[in-house]
């Protein structure tokens, strides 16, 4: 049987085409197709100190999204589903859970669209950093 590449699988069954064993470099691919399916401005992941984790985009603006994120501050709009407000425009935030962190996964982009891309990124985010925290 031939050697696979993992980043360039063609297997019918494989959703991701591209893949890391680096799970920063992970994160940022899963956040940059989620943001490229949904057609969003950004997603990012960020800790409750606001630190960075990964984004969609390495461009500035993108990865300034959430970094103000304040949790006492988001209004609740479904569960572990809250928003708040980024340069005037509304931003989807999902709180996660993964291991001891509390990460939050902060979406720009079309109401709709936003909510679909909160819930997909979500569970591979989860599945990334789920053996390592």
């Amino acid at each position: 049987m031939p050697d696979l590449d993992p980043m360039q699988s063609e297997l019918p069954h494989e959703r991701r085409r591209r893949r890391s064993s680096f799970a920063s470099e992970a994160l940022h691919l899963q956040l940059l197709e989620v943001a490229t399916r949904y057609k969003l401005d950004a997603i990012v992941l960020r800790d409750t100190l606001g630190h960075l984790w990964a984004a969609s985009s390495l461009d500035p603006r993108g990865t300034e999204l959430g970094a103000e994120l304040d949790p006492a501050q988001l209004r609740p709009a479904g569960r572990d589903l809250f928003e708040h407000q980024h340069e005037g425009r509304r931003v989807l935030v999902r709180r996660l859970q993964v291991g001891a962190a509390t990460l939050y996964l902060s979406a720009q982009g079309a109401r709709s669209s936003s909510r679909q891309a909160v819930a997909q990124a979500g569970p591979g985010v989860e599945r990334i950093l789920g053996g390592l925290l």
